[in-house]
């Protein structure tokens, strides 16, 4: 009865996943509209959810394999260090994650990461590959040696030759953390893979699994309040009168006769199309690095999918796109 209750108990948990991506894109829409009702029923008319559910997944890329990573991690800490790991929710979590997931997970970091988080990535990988030696091959001191001692060695040797000069460079140049970020988890790496004291292990675990369930949520959701879900574009009105001679906005909707779309403030504009002399699509704001430092001439900052994937250079501007008529809405 009782694996029926528990078994019953998650459940509705499953039915309730699906509906946090419905309420995202719900509250995204209310707070592109600025809380104003009539205004929030004309994006949901008129955006695409798959427009929406496109940038939700690329928005949140990053967030997936630190969940997968991150529980497979600590449910291996916790099997490796107690006698009777299976009435731990977290090793039961984790256990039922499986190796082509972990596999998956390691891959996309590796792609969607910042180049100043890959040693962490590092870190994770070879913790959980050694957990899983040390609780399935804990009879066969050779392999443990070397998954859990040799190759760690190995990887956070290499890891520091390469990330060394950044390192210098973020210590020298009064970015001390940054310095922290690549440094801790290399030295860590090799000391991250083994048993901990059973008295500590389980709370450390638990409430570690716990904190990240109730801030994953929380850091999604402000994360995808800034996601861009609608095109910007300057529009270039003839004999403007009073107003702007640009109008700059977020695309809405487009027909035969109106053009529809909302500014900085959250106001709708309909503009008839025989108004329009040009429309110009802005290019999306980029965000400023807050770090110069470079690894052997790669920017901290950015990530190795960035490097793979084309993308449009850093060029001006368009004037239109500068008018004073209303700032890019978010």
């Amino acid at each position: 009865m009782a694996e029926r209750r528990e078994g019953g108990g998650g459940q509705w948990l499953l039915a309730a996943l699906p509906g946090f991506p419905l309420a995202l894109l719900i509250l995204r829409l209310w707070y592109l509209s600025r809380q104003d009702l009539p205004t929030m029923l004309v994006l949901v008319q008129s955006v695409s959810p798959l427009g929406l559910i496109s940038t939700l997944i690329i928005t949140l890329i990053w967030g997936i394999p630190v969940m997968v990573l991150v529980g497979r991690a600590l449910g291996g800490l916790v099997r490796v260090s107690v006698d009777d790991p299976a009435d731990s929710w977290v090793v039961r979590v984790s256990t039922r994650i499986p190796y082509w997931t972990v596999v998956l997970a390691a891959v996309t970091a590796a792609l969607a990461w910042q180049l100043r988080f890959l040693p962490a990535l590092a870190m994770l990988v070879l913790a959980i590959a050694g957990f899983e030696v040390r609780a399935r091959h804990g009879d066969r001191p050779a392999l443990v040696r070397l998954v859990c001692l040799t190759v760690p060695l190995t990887v956070a040797v290499a890891a520091l030759i390469w990330f060394a000069p950044a390192v210098v460079d973020a210590f020298t140049q009064g970015e001390p953390l940054l310095g922290l970020t690549i440094l801790l988890p290399l030295l860590l790496a090799p000391l991250l893979n083994g048993p901990i004291p059973a008295r500590t292990a389980r709370p450390v675990a638990h409430v570690t699994a716990a904190a990240g369930a109730l801030l994953a949520p929380l850091l999604i959701s402000v994360s995808f309040l800034d996601a861009p879900v609608l095109p910007t574009v300057a529009l270039e009105l003839k004999d403007p009168g009073d107003g702007p001679a640009v109008l700059i906005g977020q695309v809405v909707s487009v027909d035969d006769t109106m053009t529809t779309l909302i500014d900085s403030q959250g106001d709708v504009r309909f503009v008839p199309n025989a108004r329009l002399l040009s429309k110009t699509l802005c290019p999306g704001s980029r965000q400023p690095p807050y770090s110069a430092i470079e690894v052997r001439g790669w920017h901290v900052e950015r990530t190795p999918l960035s490097w793979m994937a084309p993308s449009k250079p850093y060029t001006p501007m368009d004037s239109r796109c500068l008018g004073r008529s209303s700032g890019d809405p978010s």
